[in-house]
């Protein structure tokens, strides 16, 4: 689901980050400051002429040099759950969104950036393949949100969220202050960090959306994705 890099979820940091990477982006880099390089001067060549008399073409009869087609790259599809996908909207303030999605087995095949979604799945005694992530986004880049929504079979949404915050809480990964409100007719739970960003989540049944933007009248924003919600 691209755009310039973006505050990690503050709830989900780790699925964001696979978001961004499914339809954008990464966690960013640290920035590494280099030391000047010397000055260096480049000595002047000359290239002497080429003789006369050389044939201008080629003579008949050189093998030719075949290079062998290198066969497709498999990369795993970001439309893994396209059931989920559909849940999200189609646009938003008329802009057509660019929608992806994942399964969770694709998603703890990274490494440790699931690790709170790990300890959800054995509270809930899960498996990967019954976690599916969605998302979705302005391909132009300007409308500046992101919008995401999880589903593991079986679990109400509420509860995922509850267990996400939980498990991110006992590993230190997040520390939110936490609130309640109605945006655009949809009940939220409202997560704010220590810097003042916001993310928003919002339970329909089994699914749990999570939407936050960055945008100067991100609050408008926000409430225009909620609006587009289910």
């Amino acid at each position: 689901m691209h755009l310039p890099r973006r505050r990690a979820l503050m709830i989900l940091s780790a699925v964001t980050a696979m978001a961004i990477a499914a339809c954008s982006g990464g966690a960013a880099s640290p920035t590494v400051s280099l030391p000047a390089l010397p000055s260096v001067a480049i000595p002047t060549v000359s290239i002497p002429p080429l003789p006369s008399g050389l044939p201008s073409e080629l003579p008949s009869g050189l093998p030719s040099l075949s290079i062998p087609p290198l066969g497709s790259f498999a990369i795993a599809s970001f439309h893994q759950a396209p059931d989920l996908e559909g849940v999200l909207p189609a646009q938003v303030r008329g802009v057509t969104l660019e929608k992806s999605s994942f399964t969770g087995e694709f998603f703890l095949s990274g490494g440790s950036s699931g690790e709170d979604f790990k300890a959800v799945l054995a509270q809930f005694s899960k498996q990967p393949s019954d976690l599916a992530i969605a998302g979705a986004r302005d391909p132009s880049s300007g409308l500046e949100f992101d919008l995401l929504a999880f589903r593991l079979a079986g679990v109400d949404g509420n509860q995922l969220i509850a267990a996400l915050l939980a498990a991110g809480q006992a590993s230190g990964s997040v520390q939110p202050t936490i609130s309640t409100g109605n945006i655009s007719g949809k009940q939220v739970t409202i997560f704010t960090d220590s810097d003042g960003s916001k993310s928003y989540a919002y339970v329909r049944g089994d699914v749990a959306f999570v939407v936050e933007s960055t945008a100067d009248d991100a609050d408008a924003l926000v409430a225009d994705i909620l609006a587009a919600l289910p």
